[in-house]
């Protein structure tokens, strides 16, 4: 493998740039209408169709992190990630005043709880997007770069590819007159930021563990968790 730039071209960064303006005009369009159902196997698709791109390109699996002998370090370094990340939110839980807002947080009226944590959540949304970001994304721009230009761009794209629920969730959080729930930052500039640098942590994990399965994990249980939880403290009040 021919030896990496320390900084990208302006060629490379132009790939880069379109590339993530791919990503996000197929959000846009994917996720913008049609049923919840058909945005998993969307999702999926547009997975499978990058993962075939990237290695025609000539990016290796182990540079997509989907080498097998990285797996089992991935999911080591996911199961770890991810007990840290219950036991935050349980922590929150258990304290009144996070408990509040925890509790009150607005719900989407389109979730179906089962759906969502048990299909969505980990095929569309870890699965798929991992695959997109951490792997695909992530290893592109690496080719171009140093690690940080990759986590940089893997990070603003990966913001951006979350306007979209931004919008949706700080139009819920307007509706909502609770004190406890409007304590919560929110908006879409806050929620695109917070995006990012969860990407930026999600990187880390795959460049630790080589494995792409390590943000698979973290990231499936941080929105399975962070979805539920409102749902439990609802349930235990009630």
């Amino acid at each position: 493998m021919p030896a990496r730039p320390a900084r990208p071209g302006a060629r490379a960064v132009a790939v880069d740039l379109a590339v993530g303006g791919s990503l996000l005009a197929y959000h846009a369009v994917a996720h913008g209408r049609g049923a919840r159902h058909h945005r998993v196997a969307a999702n999926l698709g547009a997975a499978g169709i990058a993962l075939v791109m990237a290695r025609a390109a000539g990016i290796t699996y182990d540079e997509l992190g989907l080498a097998r002998r990285s797996m089992v370090d991935g999911l080591r370094t996911g199961a770890r990630g991810a007990a840290l990340v219950t036991a935050a939110v349980g922590a929150a839980a258990a304290w009144p005043r996070t408990r509040a807002a925890l509790a009150s947080t607005p719900a989407d009226p389109a979730t179906d709880l089962a759906f969502d944590v048990l299909v969505r959540i980990p095929l569309e949304t870890a699965l798929a997007e991992e695959v997109l970001f951490r792997g695909v994304s992530y290893a592109l721009a690496r080719h171009h770069g140093s690690h940080r230009y990759a986590s940089a761009v893997t990070a603003v794209t990966f913001g951006l590819w979350h306007v979209g629920p931004a919008r949706a969730r700080s139009a819920r959080h307007r509706t909502t007159t609770t004190a406890a729930a409007t304590s919560i930052p929110h908006g879409v500039a806050v929620d695109v930021a917070v995006t990012a640098l969860t990407s930026l942590a999600l990187v880390e994990l795959r460049r630790r563990s080589g494995s792409i399965l390590a943000p698979i994990v973290v990231h499936a249980t941080v929105n399975a968790v962070l979805l539920m939880t409102p749902a439990v403290l609802a349930r235990l009040r009630g």
